[in-house]
């Protein structure tokens, strides 16, 4: 329907400036206010060089909710070698997805590329945060409550600020 919208107001465009030469189209403040949500819910929901749906959980607009269930695994969940690792996977795997959905479509982009960072990034995020778990062993043996979740925190930012700028660098160096 959003679509529908703006293609109207294009034709009505085009037509007005078939007959006078100006793409001037007098519309009340209603119109205005719709059309400008249909382009804002259109730019937020189709991409603009496929011009397919982006599924929402991969919008940008929905990332925050999307991402809450990541957040609260990778922040809540016990400090051990199988969590770090399956929440870093887990959480790779959603930006590999967002990525790919919001991508460069007319940057050439390979499945050799795209798994390539895919690998370097999820290994990066693991091991790193692997690291740094281990490197905050003695603090967080003895730490529950508000001070595990300040340290799970700490070593999850550190892991995704790793792989998330080894991720973005992989993948739009074609672009550079």
């Amino acid at each position: 329907m959003m679509k529908q919208i703006i293609e109207q107001q294009r034709k009505r465009e085009e037509k007005q400036y078939e007959l006078t030469g100006s793409r001037c189209v007098l519309m009340d403040k209603d119109t205005i206010s719709l059309i400008r949500l249909a382009e804002t819910v259109v730019s937020c929901a189709v991409h603009p060089d496929t011009q397919e749906l982006i599924p929402w959980p991969f919008r940008f607009s929905s990332s925050i909710l999307a991402q809450l269930p990541l957040s609260y695994g990778l922040v809540v969940a016990s400090p051990t070698p199988f969590n770090t690792i399956l929440w870093q996977w887990i959480n790779q795997t959603f930006f590999a997805a967002t990525n790919y959905e919001n991508r460069n479509a007319t940057s050439e982009y390979t499945t050799k590329d795209i798994a390539y960072s895919y690998t370097v990034a999820t290994v990066a995020a693991i091991g790193s945060a692997l690291m740094i778990r281990r490197a905050l062993r003695g603090y967080t043996e003895g730490a529950g409550g508000p001070m595990g979740y300040v340290l799970n925190s700490v070593s999850s930012f550190w892991a995704l600020s790793i792989s998330g700028f080894l991720n973005a660098w992989i993948m739009r160096r074609t672009e550079m």
